[in-house]
């Protein structure tokens, strides 16, 4: 059976988690999140609005973060700037080309070749990876200033003006992916024109191909050590700096055989029991009727009926 730890479920916005009893937790959890954006990562600072100013509304949403075997970890709040309520053409640059993301089978293809070649495979993480870029010159984005716990303003009067790209904005995942690949291929990676996420770099028969996808790399690699050199050199790099990788910061649990190689994401399925209050259940096989598979050329037929035996 699953461990069963009695926690409150994760929040989805700060007015859900304000009404648990852990509220102090939640209120804490914000303040640093505002204090992590402002004084570590430079998002925004503080100025008199102008009278052309349009300050654009905030959100949180509030998370439990877990450990492997589900146990909390820690209260985690998240600030964004609402997106939906952004102009284009005015609060953002909404004519440039979109930031690409990969195809599942740019990441299905790394996966079935780390698998055939027997190739180290990692994931890694970065961290703030919004704020890492510069925001638009040519746009002044300013935002409601974030209210404290305590019912106060840092900088009374004055709005938010975006230094950095903020979540949430129209413009921010373009941003943020223009700075990854400009930092990468300046590392001497080169990008496939066919899959604009994926990259590689060789050296002396050594190589890693990486598929990356917004703030999460998944790499591959016939050498540990080169991947090491090419991670610690990322990690130096304060403009893309990644989390330690692997299992520690990484949903993915890879189990080799000499004949195969199984990733499974046990975190992920703890995550979603824990939102259902489901940790204690007995994991069971999917229940399968020979001769009822669904496709396209068979009838409508009532599911239900089929469902109802079990």
């Amino acid at each position: 059976p699953v461990h069963h730890t009695p926690t409150p479920l994760p929040s989805t916005c700060k007015a859900q988690a304000m009404r648990l009893p852990d509220a102090k937790k939640w209120m804490a959890a914000d303040d640093q999140e505002i204090e992590r954006h402002v004084s570590t990562l430079g998002t925004w600072h503080y100025e008199r609005p102008l009278p052309t100013d349009r300050p654009i509304p905030y959100t949180f949403t509030n998370k439990i973060k877990t450990e492997r075997e589900g146990h909390p970890s820690c209260y985690k709040a998240r600030c964004a700037i609402r997106g939906d309520l952004m102009r284009p053409g005015t609060d953002f640059d909404d004519s440039r080309r979109a930031a690409h993301t990969p195809s599942q089978s740019a990441k299905r293809l790394l996966y079935a070749e780390t698998a055939r070649s027997n190739l180290l495979l990692e994931s890694w993480d970065v961290p703030g990876a919004y704020s890492r870029a510069s925001a638009d010159p040519n746009y002044r984005q300013t935002m409601n200033q974030p209210i404290l716990s305590n019912g106060t303003e840092r900088a009374p009067g004055m709005v938010a003006v975006m230094d950095k790209a903020m979540q949430g904005a129209g413009d921010a995942n373009r941003l943020w992916v223009e700075h990854r690949d400009k930092r990468i291929i300046s590392w001497g990676w080169t990008k496939l024109d066919a899959e604009p996420s994926t990259f590689y770099i060789t050296h002396l028969g050594k190589f890693i191909r990486m598929v990356a996808d917004t703030d999460d790399f998944l790499v591959s690699t016939n050498s540990a050590s080169y991947l090491a050199q090419q991670r610690l050199r990322l990690e130096s790099e304060r403009q893309i700096a990644i989390q330690s990788p692997v299992s520690q910061h990484t949903n993915l649990r890879i189990d080799r055989t000499p004949t195969t190689l199984t990733i499974s994401n046990p975190k992920g399925v703890l995550d979603v029991l824990a939102q259902h209050n489901l940790q204690d259940c007995n994991p069971s096989p999917t229940p399968h009727i020979d001769g009822h598979d669904l496709s396209a050329r068979q009838p409508d037929e009532p599911l239900l009926s089929v469902i109802s035996q079990y």
